[in-house]
């Protein structure tokens, strides 16, 4: 749709079938734009804005998939899903558009393994779903691209038949405003900032994201679990309103990596443990504020997790809760020669316990003022293992409620009033 510069093509399916197309080009070169209002249009790989080396100026692409109804569904593996496969274009920056407002795409059938829907692949690319479902076994975005679920959109990712079928942001944008984006396969992962230099956000204004789907699903914010072995980069989670559900939670995942998560609304429950720098010399940060509520389900909220990682776990406001009794433990201080550090001013802890200073050489420094209101069921403790340093500062009207309260327990440990 579009061969040649200075094409401007259009290409409309209001019915019937458009089957076995081996190689989908929108376009492949000039500007294309393909509208699916009903009907079906089968692929085995799609383009979007492809150009040779030896072709036109790649700022003269644009191509665009408007899905309004219909079907646009994979039939073949000859090629992956390529969206900004070649220089910027001159609508929005981006050379590939996907917008979908109803239908279906379905890119998880039509072989044997899976193949992959690449947003940035030289160049910006765009998926903007407000309706109708989209299927994909794996997404990458990278190129300063982006991907947003917004209205009743539902995006799901993942395939029973392989063990690959993530969501890897290496320099781009996820962003959630309402619908759905669900993991489909309990393998599949979140990886967000991966490889070293590279930065990825996500963005949750509403709607719902579940990474609950099996126990081997992970979020990882700051990571370098897929991508060439350049060391770890770093992830950003913003998060207002909406609901997040994860089984593994890790920011600052990967060894050398970093992440912040500003959480200022909505709800975010870790059904596993939440790593707070992770990796081995990470570093990760939490900041909740506001009405947001971080229900830690089982096992600890671990700040400053692995080796001679930094983490920080802040409140000023919201709310920090476990939902299953005698788990979900923040612990300031976990891992070997870690550092950990808490400054909880306003909104509320009630957790069974809270340990600062877990060992290993961990040293950790919390205060606790303002108008922060902690209730614990079980003990405060600081200075718990050994060898360990911990210092508690108490101050303003903070209020602490606990059944018991240890100084040094087993470490090195300090609190001030």
């Amino acid at each position: 749709v579009g061969q040649e510069v200075p094409s401007n093509a259009t290409f409309t399916v209001n019915g019937g079938t458009v089957q076995n197309v081996s190689l989908l080009e929108v376009p492949r070169q000039g500007k294309g734009i393909l509208t699916i209002n009903s009907g079906t249009v089968e692929y085995s790989g799609i383009w979007m804005s492809r150009f040779s080396l030896d072709g036109p100026d790649p700022s003269s692409l644009f191509g665009r998939i408007e899905m309004n109804g219909g079907q646009l569904v994979r039939a073949g593996n000859s090629e992956h899903f390529r969206v900004g496969s070649a220089g910027a274009g001159d609508t929005g920056g981006s050379a590939g558009n996907i917008v979908m407002t109803g239908g279906l795409i379905d890119d998880t059938v039509g072989g044997t393994y899976n193949k992959t829907l690449y947003l940035g692949a030289g160049a910006v690319g765009r998926l903007h779903q407000s309706g109708g479902t989209s299927k994909w076994s794996q997404i990458q975005i990278s190129d300063d691209s982006t991907l947003t679920v917004t209205g009743t959109g539902a995006l799901e990712f993942g395939s029973a038949t392989s063990t690959g079928d993530d969501i890897i942001i290496f320099n781009g944008t996820l962003n959630l405003d309402g619908g759905t984006l669900t993991a489909t396969d309990e393998h599949s992962q979140l990886m967000v900032g991966e490889d070293s230099g590279k930065t990825g956000t996500v963005n949750i204004t509403g709607g719902h994201l579940d990474m609950t789907t099996g126990p081997n699903n992970g979020d990882y914010y700051g990571s370098n679990s897929y991508g060439p072995n350049n060391g770890a980069g770093h992830g950003i989670l913003n998060m207002s309103e909406g609901i997040y559900d994860a089984r593994w939670l890790r920011f600052g995942a990967g060894d050398g990596g970093t992440a912040v998560a500003n959480l200022s609304g909505g709800t975010l429950t870790a059904e596993l443990r939440t790593g707070v720098g992770y990796g081995v010399g990470a570093t990760g940060t939490v900041n909740i504020s506001g009405t947001h509520v971080f229900e830690q389900t089982y096992d600890q909220l671990a700040v400053g997790q692995g080796t001679d990682s930094i983490g920080a776990l802040n409140m000023a406001g919201g709310t920090l809760s476990n939902v299953i009794a005698g788990t979900g433990v923040p612990v300031y201080g976990y891992g070997t020669d870690s550092t950990a550090t808490g400054s909880l001013t306003d909104g509320l802890m009630t957790v069974p316990a809270l340990m600062i200073g877990g060992g290993g050489g961990s040293t950790a420094n919390v205060t606790i003022g303002g108008t922060m209101d902690v209730d614990l069921a079980g003990t405060l403790t600081v200075g718990v293992g050994s060898p360990s340093n911990a210092d508690l500062t108490i101050a303003d009207n903070a209020m602490i409620d606990c059944a018991e309260f240890y100084i040094a327990a087993d470490g090195a440990g300090t609190a001030v009033a």
